[in-house]
């Protein structure tokens, strides 16, 4: 540190004296910054207590020349002793306190501001927990509610539906690789009871088709999504469209694979007795669902137009067929089995491929073997009662018609001649085909002894 010069030292003394002495007259402190006077701030009671009224002020002025004359020994002593002069430039820091205008502290509080964000970070984390706590007290019944928002219980219902349904699909996808005429037959639905009305455009037109008349029901984008059975006249098929329109709600659905893995929607009445009409094929179950869910939007339409002939701009999907079989063939089977509780019956060739299922169900084995005799009068005897038919996907099968609609549904196939040649064989095997209760089989074979005598 540099050594105090005696101007300097003078200079001190001065001051001290001039504020001695303002002490005394104004009983106040003033504040310097840089050597301008800043504040002048009032001395508290303590203070003034502590501060020599003016009457003394020589006895003031003695002491601090005494204290000056001391001060100036120490300064003029051995050089050793600059040190203790430092403490006047440590007096200085009236300039050191001139950090007071760069505003160091304000530095100071702005770097901590930084600083201090992470902390507000940190509570801001702190108060989301503390606003849940409260949410999670309030949101107490709030939790008890949510049951009924998460569905947990609607998507177990629905789950176990879907998985009902595709099961089946499963088992009746597998069977073809070593079975094929075993394949699981139907998946029985029960239509909704209370179907909601589906304001949406569409219709339903009449149209001749095949010899008679049927109805088809169109969406908006005109998209076919039923076609019925064949009617004998066009009254019948309007009537026929009432009939329908009371069975989505309250008939009988099932789904139907068939040997080749192709599904398809079947609509019954509501005692499950016979088929009113059945949908397109579909190479999945699931379209064959959500065809069927198509068909509850628009099947309430009133609207009803009647197709003249010269008008039907649609493809023709049903033809009548002509027979090419001149023998009747040994070693068919016709089958009699019990799928949902009702007696059905499927013909099957020598080779063990199934040509047809009845459509309809029966309740007991002799309404089955009834229907079985009516089939084979009207296939041998009747040759126009067998028709070709082609839904949209461009799959085929033939069926074999009765006074109230279809008694056989054949197989699907991928062209015309194959179904064909399918209600051919059927012809070729129907008459010799040996009749096979499968359920009595079943039965003897558990009450065959399992120790047979050797």
């Amino acid at each position: 540190m540099s050594r105090l010069t005696k101007e300097d030292q003078e200079k001190i003394r001065q001051i001290v004296r001039e504020e001695l002495d303002r002490l005394a007259k104004n009983r106040s402190i003033n504040v310097y910054l840089n050597g301008e006077k800043t504040a002048s701030v009032p001395l508290t009671e303590a203070e003034e207590n502590a501060v020599p009224p003016e009457s003394e002020k020589p006895a003031e002025e003695a002491s601090a020349q005494e204290e000056a004359a001391q001060e100036e020994k120490p300064t003029e002593g051995a050089y050793g002793k600059e040190e203790e002069a430092a403490p006047a430039e440590e007096e200085k820091p009236a300039e050191e306190a001139a950090p007071v205008e760069e505003t160091a502290p304000i530095e100071e509080q702005e770097a901590p501001v930084p600083e201090e964000k992470p902390t507000e970070e940190a509570p801001a984390e702190e108060e989301k927990p503390v606003e849940a706590a409260p949410v999670k007290e309030e949101a107490a019944p709030v939790e008890k509610a949510e049951p009924a928002e998460e569905a947990a219980p609607d998507e177990e219902e629905k789950t176990p539906e879907e998985t009902k349904e595709e099961t089946p699909a499963e088992a009746k996808e597998e069977p073809p690789a070593s079975q094929e005429e075993v394949k699981p037959q139907t998946e029985i639905i029960a239509a909704p009871k209370n179907v909601a009305t589906a304001k949406v455009p569409g219709k339903y037109e009449v149209f001749a088709e095949a010899g008679g008349y049927k109805y088809r029901l169109l969406a908006n984008n005109g998209e076919i999504l039923v076609v019925s059975n064949t009617y004998k006249s066009s009254d019948g098929a309007h009537k026929g469209i009432e009939t329908f329109r009371k069975n989505v709600e309250n008939g009988v659905l099932k789904f139907y694979t068939d040997k080749n893995g192709y599904s398809q929607f079947r609509l019954f009445t509501a005692n499950d007795s016979r088929v009113l009409v059945y949908g397109e094929f579909y190479k999945t179950l699931q379209g064959a669902q959500s065809s069927f869910d198509s068909v509850k939007r628009f099947y309430r339409n009133v609207n009803v137009i009647d197709v003249k002939p010269e008008d039907n701009k649609t493809p023709a999907r049903e033809w009548e067929f002509t027979p090419s079989v001149s023998a009747s063939s040994e070693g068919g089977k016709l089958e009699l089995f019990v799928e949902g509780g009702k007696w059905k019956g499927r013909l099957l060739a020598n080779n063990g491929q199934t040509l047809f299922t009845t459509v309809n169900n029966y309740y007991d084995k002799n309404g089955l073997l009834q229907a079985i005799a009516l089939i084979k009068k009207l296939a041998l005897e009747q040759k126009d009662a067998i028709h070709t038919e082609m839904d949209k996907q461009g799959r085929y099968q033939f069926v074999l018609l009765g006074a109230n609609g279809p008694l056989v549904l054949g197989e699907s196939y991928g062209s015309k001649d194959a179904a064909e040649s399918a209600a051919n064989s059927t012809l070729s095997f129907l008459e010799k085909a040996k009749v096979i209760d499968t359920t009595q089989a079943a039965k003897e074979a558990e009450a065959s002894p399992a120790d047979k005598p050797e």
